[in-house]
């Protein structure tokens, strides 16, 4: 079964990954956010489930503003934070998966090839989680 048809309580991470690799096979992460962004926010408005109004009025709750929402829909994350694109996705009526999918890919094209430091765009220090513990000889 398509994962698109699939029900929204049953999706899962792998079901969003297909539905991408389907849509956009071989694409660039960037390309693949722009596309879940794109099924995030269309799909609840194509249902007669809300309107564009609803979903910006929910992300400019949540402390994003009407350019950094139009922003994001439109695809241009320079400067923007994975706090306002999950706010966004979140207005949108994103499911965990979807979430989790836009979270793997916003850190793919924010954080540079080889990179430990936090994420660009970011400026939470606790964004960034070491991938090992510091050795105890070093913290002295």
């Amino acid at each position: 079964m398509s994962p698109i048809r699939r029900g929204h309580e049953k999706k899962t991470r792998h079901d969003v990954e297909a539905f991408l690799e389907e849509t956009y096979p071989g694409a660039d992460a960037e390309t693949r956010l722009h596309a879940l962004l794109c099924w995030v926010y269309h799909a609840p408005l194509f249902a007669c489930r809300g309107s564009r109004e609803a979903v910006s009025s929910k992300a400019e709750a949540k402390g994003v503003t009407p350019a950094e929402f139009s922003q994001i829909i439109t695809g241009d994350l320079t400067g923007i934070g994975w706090w306002a694109l999950e706010a966004v996705l979140i207005s949108c009526g994103a499911m965990k998966a979807d979430i989790e999918v836009a979270l793997a890919l916003y850190e793919q094209i924010t954080r540079p090839a080889g990179s430990l430091g936090p994420a660009l765009g970011t400026d939470a220090a606790e964004d960034w989680r070491p991938l090992r513990p510091t050795p105890p000889c070093l913290l002295y």
